[in-house]
């Protein structure tokens, strides 16, 4: 059983392939196009904190709570550019997520570590060509 004593022992198990199991199956990547802003956005949730803090050990990240107390959840999440590293690692065996994951890895290099403010580039085509099928993606797996 994973314990304080013994956490670190765990982390070299936490495996680029047992990421991305998680992520196919209880995460989540999102990319919105506000008006001044392109959020990249990928997540993974689960009631029990221990998996996300070893994920997040390996991966870097952040954890935060969510939800009611009845209903508490815990998210793992990177932002904006953040988010490559992670990607990097996982894309070779991620499955059902792997068109979403290339999609990400293009948009990494149109939004900064929480987002992109840059107005110059708000209407590049690529990036509005990137998160369109993003979303038409999502749309699908939620079909599904």
């Amino acid at each position: 059983m994973i314990n304080p004593d013994n956490f670190a022992d765990y982390i070299p198990r936490i495996t680029p392939q047992w990421a991305a199991g998680f992520l196919d199956g209880e995460g989540c990547i999102r990319a919105q196009l506000r008006e001044y802003e392109l959020q990249l956005v990928v997540q993974i949730t689960q009631r029990d904190p221990t998996p996300l803090v070893m994920l997040q050990a390996r991966f870097g990240g952040s954890v935060s709570k969510c939800g009611s107390s009845s209903k508490r959840v815990y998210q793992l999440s990177w932002h904006g550019s953040g988010c490559e590293a992670f990607l990097l690692e996982v894309k070779d065996f991620v499955v059902v997520k792997r068109d979403l994951v290339d999609l990400a890895l293009e948009l990494c290099r149109f939004v900064g570590p929480r987002g992109s403010k840059i107005h110059a580039m708000m209407n590049h085509p690529k990036r509005l060509e990137l998160v369109t099928k993003m979303q038409e993606i999502m749309k699908l797996n939620h079909s599904i």
